[in-house]
């Protein structure tokens, strides 16, 4: 009987551990080459921020802002500091709205330093 509990217990262990590394999807924007998450972290920014009517220069620029801290220093970001978030969010939203390895892109899958820095070719912190 202790055996068998035994068993039972490790298969159970072993049926979590595969669910969970099922479960837990790659980054995106790590696995597809940079050149393409690049247009897609973009054209994902310049969409929302035509829904946040939020002017960047050039268009799309404003994910890269918030990521380098740069838009801290808009007024228009400073009055409103959720914008960031927001933006973060609606490119998420965004993603799910299209047929592309980005799909199922999370906010914290964006929110990434390292893979920021990788996709504009930044030198990486190795802290």
């Amino acid at each position: 009987m202790k055996i068998l509990m035994k068993h039972i217990a490790i298969a159970s262990l072993l049926f979590v551990s595969v669910a969970l590394t099922a479960c837990s999807g790659s980054n995106p924007l790590d696995t597809e080459p940079r050149t393409e998450s690049l247009v897609f972290v973009n054209k994902a920014s310049m969409v929302t921020e035509q829904a946040l009517h939020y002017k960047s220069y050039p268009p799309g620029a404003m994910y890269h802002d918030c990521m380098s801290g740069v838009a801290m220093s808009d007024p228009v970001i400073k009055k409103n500091p959720e914008l960031c978030d927001k933006l973060f969010e609606g490119m998420v939203a965004y993603a799910q709205t299209t047929d592309s390895p980005y799909r199922n892109i999370t906010v914290d899958d964006l929110k990434n330093d390292q893979t920021y820095r990788k996709i504009y070719q930044l030198p990486l912190d190795n802290d």
